[in-house]
């Protein structure tokens, strides 16, 4: 049986210090050794629990977590996440 995914687009405007994170299935689909998954609901929580620093230090923070979670447990997917962080931006004459 072959689920069916619908992805819908939105636009929305981005502020200096804001950040956008970008990851793989891998990362919701993260088991650990008593085969639970991280999940979406863990995913967005642990996200929710991080206080918005720097996009390296949050990185860091959201491996740690997935790692910690999984445990010993064997790795089946890839896990990939990018963090993205607004910077400001100036324009100097060429």
């Amino acid at each position: 049986m072959t689920k069916e995914w619908q992805y819908h687009e939105i636009q929305t405007e981005l502020s200096v210090g804001d950040i956008v994170i970008l990851s793989s299935d891998g990362v919701v689909e993260a088991k650990n050794t008593s085969e639970e998954i991280f999940g979406f609901e863990r995913f967005e929580n642990t996200i929710a629990n991080f206080p918005q620093t720097t996009s390296e230090s949050f990185l860091q923070y959201l491996k740690n977590e997935v790692d910690t979670f999984v445990g010993d447990a064997e790795i089946h997917d890839d896990i990939t996440i990018m963090i993205l962080q607004i910077s400001p931006c100036t324009f100097k004459d060429v």
